[in-house]
């Protein structure tokens, strides 16, 4: 037994140690509830790393990257910016020191479009006069995206098998914790069935991220078992993921990944019987879904479907889609091409100086005051944002409604430019993670959220690097 055991750790490919650390934590953490004790555990994973750095066992870069991936497990959305923001000062500084760790090639392929990028970003935040609050927390939300495209795009790193062990390791420490969880608080689930109760060690209200997390996991462990079918354990691992991703009872996010992958399966999928096979799973899982939820969800489906007056009442975003796309930019030709300005109509950056968007910013309005664009004011209504147990359908958070409202039609057409580029590039597996992400896209500004912005792009590197180098075999 103990050797079966060790064994499919063996397989999961994970860091053991670490893994190991974290799971006393998750035991107590699942009793008292206490999240914030998930810090004690990551202290120690950093000190370890450290140490390895420090005894040539890995490379700091390496050690860094890892810190970062780890971070997204604690309950707050700012280590991670701050670790992704030692990891480029590191690359910047062995850049200096190490020959070719840069890719020149790289930059000088992408400076006839950083420049003309750049330009545009400073006439947007001049022309538009945007507070320098907004610009400021722009720049905070959409720092862990930018900087890990830089990283992966600009350095001459070597992280696969690092960033592959880490993700594993987070995926499994989160799996434990959903297993000791459920029958330690089980009358608390019982009450909270379509609530928000599968969060994970994330914080309060983050099962849209933990889903996130668990999704981009089944979908690489779905692509190993594509390549490698003759190693079924792939196909026990996504389902590992996908239970987990169910358990958060997020609907909206649920409905988008059935959607994609679904379409991915009609596309991507040769083989006739396996796509048979894929096809009667989905349904089933369609099936389950359906059959387990609460009436009032189903409820809600059926007549978001069928009836035309309750889903224009019911999916509010709908209205904000069509206010910022056709009403605004129909009376101001500067809104439609330029957009309001950089954080300065619905994006995180834009509502976090309203002031409503987040309780600590609320408390520092003596020392930074509010700024609301006009439009925000009259559109976007940031004081919805007081009120709790919203959907994802019903608030103005978007990726495509915060591009055109801040940048425009010029910054939507470099934005499905950028995206365009990533799913050009990438193996099918890619192409359904950003087909999924580009959906998802339409319900929240999920770039902007620190930590979902790294398991995205570290996740697509990832499973990228897979495609063209076959590490998997040696696992």
């Amino acid at each position: 037994m103990k050797n079966k055991i060790k064994q499919i750790i063996n397989i999961l490919n994970v860091h053991n140690k670490e893994v190991i650390i974290f799971s006393p934590f998750l035991l107590i953490i699942a009793f008292t509830n206490i999240l914030n004790i998930m810090y004690i555990p990551f202290i120690i994973i950093i000190a370890l790393k450290l140490l390895a750095v420090y005894y040539k066992k890995t490379s700091l870069d390496k050690a860094l990257l890892s810190i970062a991936i780890y971070s997204i497990i604690v309950p707050d959305n700012f280590t991670v910016i701050g670790a992704s923001g030692l990891l480029l000062l590191y690359c910047i500084y062995k850049s200096i020191k190490v020959k070719g760790f840069f890719k020149l090639d790289n930059f000088k392929k992408d400076i006839k479009i950083i420049i003309p990028v750049a330009i545009f970003l400073i006439l947007n935040i001049i022309i538009n006069a945007v507070p320098i609050m907004n610009v400021v927390f722009f720049y905070v939300y959409y720092f862990v995206f930018v900087v890990m495209i830089i990283i992966y795009r600009y350095f001459n790193i070597d992280f696969y098998k690092e960033v592959d062990k880490t993700f594993n390791s987070i995926i499994l420490i989160q799996f434990i914790y959903l297993i000791l969880f459920i029958p330690i608080r089980f009358q608390y689930i019982l009450t909270q069935l379509i609530g928000d109760w599968s969060i994970g060690t994330l914080g309060i209200s983050e099962g849209p991220t933990l889903f996130n997390l668990f999704i981009f996991g089944f979908m690489k462990y779905f692509g190993y078992f594509e390549k490698h079918k003759n190693k079924r354990y792939y196909l026990v691992f996504a389902a590992m993921c996908f239970l987990g991703a169910m358990s958060t009872v997020s609907v909206s996010l649920t409905l988008v990944f059935f959607a994609s992958f679904g379409l991915y399966i009609l596309i991507h999928i040769k083989s006739p019987k396996f796509k048979a096979s894929l096809i009667m799973f989905g349904i089933l899982m369609m099936g389950l879904f359906w059959f387990t939820s609460n009436p009032w969800i189903r409820n809600e489906i059926i007549k978001t479907v069928t009836d035309s007056q309750f889903r224009k009442e019911r999916i509010t975003k709908l209205k904000y889609y069509e206010d910022t796309f056709l009403t605004i930019p129909k009376d101001d030709a500067k809104f439609m091409i330029l957009g309001n300005g950089m954080g300065y109509y619905s994006s995180r950056a834009a509502l976090t100086t309203s002031g409503y968007y987040v309780s600590w910013y609320n408390y520092n309005k003596s020392y930074f005051k509010p700024t609301v664009s006009d439009y925000t004011n009259e559109y976007i209504k940031p004081t919805i944002y007081s009120d709790y147990g919203i959907s994802l359908t019903e608030h103005p958070g978007s990726q495509y409604i915060s591009t055109m409202g801040e940048f425009g039609l010029i910054g939507v057409l470099l934005f499905l430019i950028f995206f365009w580029k990533l799913f050009k590039n990438g193996g099918s597996i890619n192409k359904l993670m950003i087909g999924y992400f580009l959906a998802i896209l339409l319900l929240d500004n999920w770039i902007e959220f620190p930590r979902v912005a790294i398991e995205f792009v570290c996740m697509y590197y990832l499973i990228k690097e897979e495609d063209s180098q076959q590490y998997v075999d040696k696992v």
